[in-house]
């Protein structure tokens, strides 16, 4: 197995040996690399599945964000068509618009 350099010593029978000083270090390098990810918002989105969009209207999609939504990302579509907001969210739905009718699903962020 792959080891760590500097983390791993030997005793005096050859045994391994992590001091806590050493597991500090690793929990503070994991916690420094988790915490971009977990402080993401685009990684604390709820999934909105077969919303349909009527075309030539405001389409109220609502979603369970419990918040103002950041940002929308089409995940699935059923036809061609392109979607965009026609004002911003509000804590319990998206505004939008579509160039034709078309059901989809949406990652909320």
């Amino acid at each position: 197995m792959a080891r760590i350099r500097g983390f791993v010593r030997h005793d005096t029978r050859g045994k391994e040996v992590i001091d806590s000083d050493d597991v500090e270090k690793i929990q503070d390098n994991i916690e420094n690399l988790a915490k971009p990810i977990r402080d993401s918002q685009i990684i604390g989105g709820v999934l909105v599945e077969d919303a349909l969009l009527e075309e030539s209207k405001i389409n109220e999609v609502r979603h369970s964000l419990g918040r103002v939504p950041k940002g929308y990302k089409v995940v699935d579509r059923n036809a061609n068509a392109t979607i965009w907001s026609s004002q911003k969210g509000s804590d319990r739905f998206l505004y939008l618009v579509t160039s034709a009718e078309v059901t989809v699903s949406l990652w909320v962020f």
